[in-house]
């Protein structure tokens, strides 16, 4: 590891530091256009609910629903 030394610490840490802050910026902008879908789905007002978890999934779960829909639809 000799390109990290105690001159790039800080510079490594700040990075590191603003890649957290940018992933915690995208999180809330995926939840705010979470929420919005599902107050739009259901006719509610967004401040009416809480979104409380969400849970990412692959594409195999999406076709899964395409062909349930396909097929009970």
């Amino acid at each position: 590891m000799a390109w990290f030394n105690k001159k790039n610490k800080p510079r490594a840490e700040a990075n590191a530091a603003q890649d957290i802050k940018q992933s915690l910026q995208d999180e809330e902008e995926l939840i705010a256009v979470l929420s919005a879908a599902v107050a739009a789905m259901t006719g509610a007002n967004a401040y009416g609910f809480v979104l409380r978890y969400y849970k990412r999934v692959g594409p195999s779960a999406w076709k899964k629903s395409g062909r349930d829909f396909q097929l009970f639809h």
